[in-house]
């Protein structure tokens, strides 16, 4: 339901690509860190959400792209 975003993605890796969800479980957090983990878990949700709906051709190519960069095979 959305694309990839540089600024989000930057954030997942500055807490760890692989395990930036662990980090919700801290206590020692400050207010705005917890803010931007929880910003990091909804924009998880919607960049794994998949919903019916329909795409231009350079829409999909810009998707494809973004997916490349971010989440290579």
């Amino acid at each position: 339901m959305i694309l990839p975003r540089a600024d989000m993605e930057a954030q997942i890796d500055k807490w760890g690509r692989l395990s930036w969800w662990k980090h919700m479980e801290r206590t020692d957090l400050t207010e705005e860190e917890t803010k931007e983990l929880e910003q990091l878990s909804f924009y998880d949700q919607m960049l794994n959400t998949v919903g019916r709906g329909y795409q231009c051709d350079d829409c999909i190519k810009i998707e494809n792209e973004l997916y490349n960069e971010y989440y290579p095979e």
